[in-house]
């Protein structure tokens, strides 16, 4: 795997980096889990539209929180 230590030419390459992520709930995580420990073969198919900026330019977040807040 390259690595920024390897290159002198570095600048800019941790900025380049986007490591994308997926909330899912735990029922369907224990399946996952389950399925890959069995061996069997996991295709999953994930749906980016929602996350993508939309075309009227707005700013648009969520927020998440839990019951442990304070």
């Amino acid at each position: 795997m390259d690595s920024p230590e390897e290159s002198t030419d570095a600048d800019g390459y941790i900025e380049k980096i986007v490591i994308p992520s997926a909330l899912i709930d735990k029922s369907f995580g224990d399946s996952l889990k389950e399925s890959l420990n069995n061996k069997d073969e996991v295709l999953l198919r994930i749906d980016w539209r929602e996350s993508v900026p939309h075309p009227d330019n707005r700013v648009e977040y969520e927020f998440w929180t839990n019951s442990n807040d304070e």
